[in-house]
């Protein structure tokens, strides 16, 4: 190679050598290598995110199969003792025939006593209406009558308002024109409705006459020991009741003069009231049909009693008496 050529190609050499090496090397000629003095190169780091937890359920996790325990092994049930034969079985007990009169347990109750239905009825119009307008009636109508008949006050006027009658007559037709198959009815005067309490020095509660009816009829009771009877004594007239076991003989019937029985009471001087009965009598005077609401307390020997106020007619023609009496029903 001639000279010219080996020049050429030490240029070459040098010029790849500067273009290259110098750079690889870091030569600051080149401004390839950051200066000592210069601040390192960094690089800003982004904002914190805030971190949003969510809590998962975890799925659920298969449960192993529960074993079953093995079933106990079939044991045999012990074995019966052979019966003695010699022995015989118990006997039943023997069973006493029934008697087809008595209650049974299992038997339907009894059904209630009509009489004491209509009672409630009338009880409950008694409580209701009666007394919501007792006050208004009482001063312009004491003493007059009036009735209860299946629930209603009676008798009415032509605008439907109770009209309390002086006549028993008159109100004892307007309770049978309401009703004339009632089996109870209250018929009293305005005033003397409501609980009475007398006293009786006998032990028991007894059928009676007392001490009331002699006071309101003016009449004088007297014993004849001779004759063994008592006489009764009225405006200049006189009655003689013969005594049989303390008791004289008396001419009784209903309000209407219907039914009439002829019995036998006790002449009491310390019984306050007017008449006393027994349920039998007063129920064959329909006492039921003429009842006065109330009761009557009876203070005996034995107790405090209780019995139903009714109504009922006593008769004694030689005094000239018939008059309409409260009385007390007994064992009702």
């Amino acid at each position: 190679m001639d000279r010219t050529g080996r020049r050429l190609g030490l240029l070459a050499g040098l010029a790849w050598t500067a273009a290259f090496g110098c750079a690889a090397a870091g030569d600051p000629l080149y401004g390839t290598r950051p200066s000592p003095r210069a601040a390192p190169l960094r690089f800003a780091a982004d904002p914190p995110r805030p971190q949003v937890v969510v809590a998962l359920e975890p799925p659920p996790q298969p449960q192993p199969p529960q074993e079953t325990p093995p079933a106990p092994a079939p044991t045999d049930p012990p074995p019966t003792p052979p019966a003695d034969p010699a022995t015989d079985p118990p006997a039943d007990p023997p069973t006493e025939p029934r008697d087809p009169a008595a209650p049974s347990s299992d038997a339907p109750a009894a059904p209630r006593d009509p009489v004491d239905r209509q009672r409630e009825q009338n009880e409950l119009a008694f409580e209701g209406d009666y007394l919501r307008q007792k006050e208004r009636l009482f001063p312009d109508h004491a003493g007059q009558w009036i009735a209860i008949v299946a629930g209603r006050l009676l008798p009415i006027d032509s605008r439907g308002r109770l009209a309390p009658t002086p006549d028993y007559a008159a109100c004892l037709a307007a309770a049978d024109a309401a009703d004339p198959a009632a089996l109870h009815r209250f018929l009293f005067r305005i005033g003397e409705e409501g609980d009475v309490v007398y006293s009786d020095g006998y032990a028991t509660p007894r059928t009676m006459v007392g001490a009331a009816l002699k006071q309101r009829f003016a009449i004088t009771s007297s014993f004849d020991a001779a004759a063994r009877a008592i006489l009764w004594t009225r405006a200049g007239r006189s009655a003689r009741f013969a005594v049989e076991r303390e008791q004289i003989e008396l001419r009784l019937s209903d309000p209407a003069g219907r039914a009439v029985v002829v019995t036998r009471v006790a002449d009491s001087a310390s019984f306050g009231g007017f008449l006393a009965l027994e349920a039998t009598f007063a129920g064959l005077l329909d006492a039921e049909k003429h009842e006065i609401p109330g009761r009557v307390l009876l203070r005996t020997g034995a107790g405090l009693e209780e019995a139903r106020r009714a109504r009922v007619r006593l008769a004694v023609p030689e005094l000239e008496l018939d008059e309409l009496l409260p009385a007390a029903v007994w064992g009702d």
